[in-house]
């Protein structure tokens, strides 16, 4: 359907240069508007086809009953992976009060912000 629209566009379309009616002019201007955005929406749902995904799984009401059981109880019980991050993100103040500087890596000579030659493997470091 979409070819036939394009091809009836184009035809109404050399019509319009060929026509001498001016009734003739105005049906085929008519036509080639109409017919083509009726292709455009025909190449527009093909595309749209041929790139969605099927929808033939559809779940019953058991599936999604135990779908919704294991889902509660993974929320009552929390996972390791969440208490491990939450004691890794913890540690790094649990030992008391630290200054901006130590957590930065302060000013100790190895950072390559100081602008001079540390010459270490770090990466950083001036340009001597």
């Amino acid at each position: 359907m979409r070819y036939a629209s394009l091809v009836i566009a184009v035809f109404c379309l050399i019509m319009l240069f060929v026509a001498e009616s001016s009734m003739v002019l105005a049906l085929c201007l008519l036509g080639t508007g109409l017919f083509g955005f009726l292709a455009v929406l025909g190449f527009a749902q093909a595309k749209i086809e041929s790139t969605s995904q099927p929808h033939f799984n559809i779940m019953s009401p058991q599936e999604l009953a135990e779908m919704r059981q294991k889902a509660n109880a993974n929320k009552a019980s929390p996972s390791r992976s969440n208490d491990r991050a939450a004691g890794a993100s913890g540690a790094a103040y649990a030992g008391g009060s630290h200054s901006s500087d130590d957590r930065r890596g302060g000013d100790d000579g190895n950072d390559s912000s100081d602008g001079g030659s540390d010459g270490g493997g770090d990466g950083g470091g001036g340009g001597d």
